[in-house]
């Protein structure tokens, strides 16, 4: 087999991309990997512990601001099959789905967002999209 060459999961396509290496965000991996699925995460430092948990896990790891097109870009956004999430900022969890979508007009999102008038809103926006708060796990929501 010569999976070995391949440049990243990423490349493949029809993976998860994971935004917001927070509790909430690893529970979330955990999950995901639990379920078979091929992850990659945005991290903004990948020497944090969770970083190196998520690594271990076997998700692939890319440095950034999960705001940035390039960097969604980098996290093979235009090919996956979903993007997940889950850091603590409603605008910029917005702008990251809106940037995204940019990217993958057919992206499964599942979106943080404690404002829920808020959430509610950007659920319309978006042709697949599902909000939860805070306090639930994003994976049931795949």
């Amino acid at each position: 087999m010569g999976d070995m060459e391949a440049p990243a999961p990423a490349a493949a396509g029809g993976h998860v991309v994971l935004c917001g290496l927070n509790e909430l965000g690893y529970r979330t991996l955990e999950e995901l990997v639990r379920l078979g699925e091929r992850v990659v995460v945005i991290v903004r430092s990948p020497a944090e512990e969770l970083a190196r948990g998520a690594r271990e896990l076997g998700a692939t790891l890319v440095p950034g601001n999960y705001r940035d097109q390039a960097v969604l870009r980098a996290a093979g956004v235009p090919v996956a099959g979903a993007l997940v999430i889950t850091e603590d900022d409603d605008v910029g969890n917005l702008h990251a789905a809106l940037a995204a979508q940019e990217l993958n007009p057919n992206l499964r999102l599942r979106l943080r967002m404690f404002n829920r008038e808020l959430g509610r809103r950007v659920q319309e926006l978006f042709e697949d999209c599902q909000v939860f708060d805070s306090a639930a796990l994003a994976v049931p929501a795949f």
